[in-house]
């Protein structure tokens, strides 16, 4: 043909799922979606360097210059897609299929021709709805430069084409974890723990400096995906143990165990490592480091290359750039970042505002630094949930930091870790998981985004999927209360009433006051009252002053008939939310042990105003089971934007 122009090019074709039967029964819904779908969708391939040829009616046909551009695509528009479909209406919900190859095309007249395009048509109905499929060829040039899994498939022979293709899926993010649960998943090839490193420093105060080398390498190994690294706030419990490196590995679930100390002089620094497979007490690897302290980022690299060569494990390219992206260069900055994390982590209204004063002394001298804008949000968040600030003012502050990390680096984990709970706390449920989920991605190992994401996915009603993810983050976490009593809670109100109780015989010791709580609820779930009496002398012993632990009395009082007792709790929890606490919840819950249901739902009709509804609680608790058929409750839950 006169005028033709060959070229190799990738192929993308891409349609919505169950768009024909749509226009038959709904068209103008029908072409509602399809216009939503367009104005979504083509900011995203231009964005990736997407040509558009042309659309067939709910179709659309794309030329890229490579296979990677036409992948990060897809998986961009599709994670774009999902957020979105997560807080849509079941009718405006926009499922596209994705199917790309690579071949040799022909451009003629502004259309392109040829076996590429074909092939491309056969492969998107392969995909599922909200799916990928990619041919051989695509696999060939992207598998090392996707953070995706791509999986092939069995497939047929493609109708019309005389050679045979391999067909891959493309594995998104959510997938994985809401797909497989942690004992389908593919066993991580070594389980392990970095302990506190010791600090042999002359000048005790340098105590920050350990904790901060420790912590350090525990973000960094968990970039490595062959690894699974417990995190800080369990392996801290160890910190001056005289408990053996066996009974520490059994508590931990892990099988190898990194030691180390630190020795800071002036700008002079001596780190010993010496890496031990803790079954065997065989050390595996140690190194001697002298370094100046302006190349601590550089021993910090070399030292976690050593340990995951030492335990087989590779660094990937995206990973390493991960971290050259999360580093500053500027050695005071990076000072007053690691006392920053020091006072972070004692979680006291003064450690936290002297926390804040560190990291904006660290933004101050080095302002592209991603990780201290990230860490100052994580603060201001800690002050509003523990009711140091207005709650309202502490998360605004925390979203103008975090907004500004990710703008720096959009790759930092702990940034979309910490964008999740904003998000949660705000009842915007699809940014929320998109959140968690794309920090899972990027940092496997962290386990707050994987226990955001069970409480997320607890809320909107999927109880399973909520529970495999809190065994995630309980198994990367195991002795911190949140991941412990999360887990033993929806243990219960997944219906594994055993289960959840011979798990909360193991764990009463690391997490005494919610496992003694989340016991309580259930003991008056069975109308067991003299046991519950006993979880809550314990609540009173651990915490006589938590609003939780005077509900729960209030309640028993209520549930034996005591009414003038629950009511004399719940008045004195009202004048304390008058002075500035805030104690909806809990008057709630003891207005419906004392059978008033009408000033039930008003206070949980308040609670859902100011983003504090108990929905999990309200969702799966049997002691609410009455509360479910009420008329009102799906009233509660359409105020979050949430249908049940």
């Amino acid at each position: 043909m006169s005028g033709t122009e060959r070229r190799l090019a990738a192929i993308m074709f891409t349609d919505i799922a169950g768009y024909t039967a749509l226009t038959q029964v709904n068209e103008p819904l029908a072409l509602e979606l399809l216009e939503n779908q367009r104005s979504m969708l083509r900011p995203i391939f231009r964005a990736h360097g997407g040509r558009e040829i042309k659309t067939i009616g709910d179709a659309f046909l794309l030329e890229f210059d490579s296979a990677l551009e036409a992948t990060q695509c897809a998986v961009a528009l599709q994670t774009a897609l999902h957020a979105y479909n997560m807080s849509a209406a079941a009718e405006m919900k926009i499922r596209v299929r994705v199917g790309i190859h690579l071949g040799d095309v022909a451009h003629h007249e502004g259309d392109v021709f040829g076996d590429a395009v074909n092939i491309a048509s056969r492969i998107e109905p392969l995909a599922e709805p909200e799916g990928i499929c990619i041919s051989e060829q695509v696999f060939d040039q992207v598998r090392n430069k996707v953070e995706v899994p791509l999986v092939r498939l069995d497939v047929p022979e493609l109708k019309g084409v005389q050679f045979h293709i391999d067909v891959y899926k493309v594995v998104l993010p959510w997938e994985g974890v809401s797909q497989r649960t942690p004992e389908e998943a593919p066993a991580p090839a070594k389980r392990m723990a970095v302990l506190p490193f010791t600090n042999m420093s002359p000048d005790p105060r340098d105590e920050y400096f350990a904790d901060g080398m420790t912590e350090e390498l525990i973000s960094t190994l968990s970039k490595v995906r062959d690894l699974r690294v417990t995190s800080r706030t369990s392996v801290m419990r160890y910190k001056r143990t005289d408990k053996g490196l066996g009974e520490i590995s059994k508590e931990l679930g892990v099988v190898t165990v990194l030691e180390g100390s630190i020795r800071k002089s002036g700008d002079d620094l001596r780190i010993g490592v010496q890496l031990i497979d803790a079954k065997s007490d065989e050390h595996l690897w140690s190194e001697d480091y002298d370094r100046k302290l302006e190349n601590v980022f550089a021993v910090q690299r070399e030292i976690a290359n050593e340990v995951a060569n030492a335990v087989r494990a590779n660094f990937l390219e995206r990973e390493a750039s991960h971290m050259k992206l999360e580093e500053t260069q500027e050695s005071g900055a990076y000072v007053n970042f690691l006392q920053g994390r020091y006072l972070l982590h004692e979680n006291t209204e003064t450690s936290l505002r002297r926390s804040i004063d560190y990291f904006s002394r660290a933004v101050g001298l080095d302002p592209s630094f991603a990780r201290a804008y990230s860490a100052m949000a994580e603060a201001n968040l800690a002050l509003g949930n523990g009711g140091y600030e207005p709650f309202t003012d502490a998360a605004t502050k925390a979203e103008g930091l975090i907004t500004k990390a990710l703008q720096l680096n959009p790759e930092l984990a702990e940034a979309h870790s910490t964008l999740a709970l904003i998000r949660f706390t705000q009842d915007n449920y699809g940014e929320a998981e998109a959140e968690a989920l794309k920090a899972i991605q990027l940092s496997p190992s962290i386990p707050d985004p994987y226990l955001n994401l069970s409480n997320i996915q607890a809320v909107r009603g999927r109880i399973q999927e909520a529970l495999k993810s809190a065994k995630m983050g309980y198994q990367l976490d195991p002795l911190t209360p949140r991941a412990i009593g999360l887990y033993g809670h929806l243990q219960f109100y997944a219906g594994n009433d055993a289960q959840a109780l011979d798990y909360w015989n193991k764990t009463e010791q690391f997490a005494p006051y919610l496992t003694n709580l989340y016991l309580t609820e259930y003991y008056f779930c069975k109308k067991d009252l003299d046991s519950a009496d006993e979880s809550i002398r314990r609540l009173e012993k651990l915490g006589p002053s938590d609003p939780r632990t005077i509900m729960s009395r209030a309640c028993l009082d209520a549930y034996k008939g005591k009414g003038d007792e629950a009511m004399g709790a719940l008045k004195a929890l009202e004048e304390s939310s008058k002075a500035g606490s805030v104690n909806i919840n809990e008057t709630g819950f003891i207005y419906w042990a004392l059978g008033d249901r009408g000033a039930f739902f008003r206070c949980m009709s308040d609670a859902a105003k100011i983003h504090a509804l108990p929905g999990i609680v309200l969702r799966y608790s049997p002691l609410y089971a009455e509360a479910r058929v009420d008329k009102r409750f799906g009233a509660l839950f359409q105020r979050i934007g949430i249908p049940v």
